[in-house]
């Protein structure tokens, strides 16, 4: 199944590194992390099931992109590196912020300043430089007056064009796809814009992945 990637600066897709039988057992394994929310989330961990072939393309990007590092899982330790879903942290990492919530006024809004090349200095959550790689595959909303209607993005200097969003009604989340992949590598910056006709307040998450070495994935702060 091919993988649907925009990317910022080719029309090739990335290197990408094939992985050994250890990683992809590991890898075997996060799909089953992934998708371990059962019972009435069991459509959030179909959604993550429908993601496999995107998620390990992204593994293969990142294993490239860390070149002298081991694909470690969901968690990793010493050199390796972890893929795990995206943290509020890695989104908000110039205040440090733990969670997603934010207000939105009606109209077009930034609701993502992405930037991979942010260095937190004492904070070690926020040492992106060098040490992290998203990809996104949409927006999940807990919030159930969620009113997204349209999106676009940018990926350092690409600005993508507005893509009318239909909303999933979910279990106890909307969710809305962008389509593909947006692919942010080492120590890239981009945005991600939403329009809402109304203004209320979103809890509304960057759904994807993130590849993070050991100087991050680790610390809480």
């Amino acid at each position: 199944m091919a993988t649907t990637v925009l990317y910022a600066a080719t029309n090739t897709p990335p290197p990408s590194q094939p992985l050994n039988k250890n990683e992809q057992d590991n890898l075997e394994t996060l799909y089953s992390q992934l998708e371990k929310v059962v019972g009435r989330y069991r459509d959030f961990s179909e959604l993550w099931q429908s993601l496999e072939p995107q998620i390990a393309s992204f593994v293969g990007y990142a294993k490239a992109a860390f070149p002298n590092s081991a694909f470690g899982g969901e968690i990793a330790s010493g050199s390796e590196f972890a893929v795990r879903p995206i943290r509020a942290v890695t989104m908000f990492p110039s205040v440090p912020t733990y969670n997603w919530t934010q207000s939105l006024s009606a109209g077009w809004n930034t609701l993502f300043n992405i930037n991979l090349n942010f260095n937190g200095g004492a904070t070690q959550a926020t040492q992106l430089r060098d040490n992290a790689m998203l990809a996104i595959f949409g927006l999940i909303d807990p919030a159930p007056n969620s009113s997204i209607e349209e999106a676009d993005w940018t990926i350092m200097t690409n600005t993508y064009g507005i893509l009318p969003l239909t909303m999933m009604q979910m279990t106890d989340f909307a969710y809305y796809t962008f389509g593909g992949m947006l692919l942010y590598g080492l120590n890239q910056t981009g945005k991600i814009r939403v329009y809402t006709p109304s203004a209320f307040t979103t809890r509304a998450r960057a759904f994807g992945l993130e590849a993070v070495t050991t100087v991050i994935s680790s610390s809480e702060t």
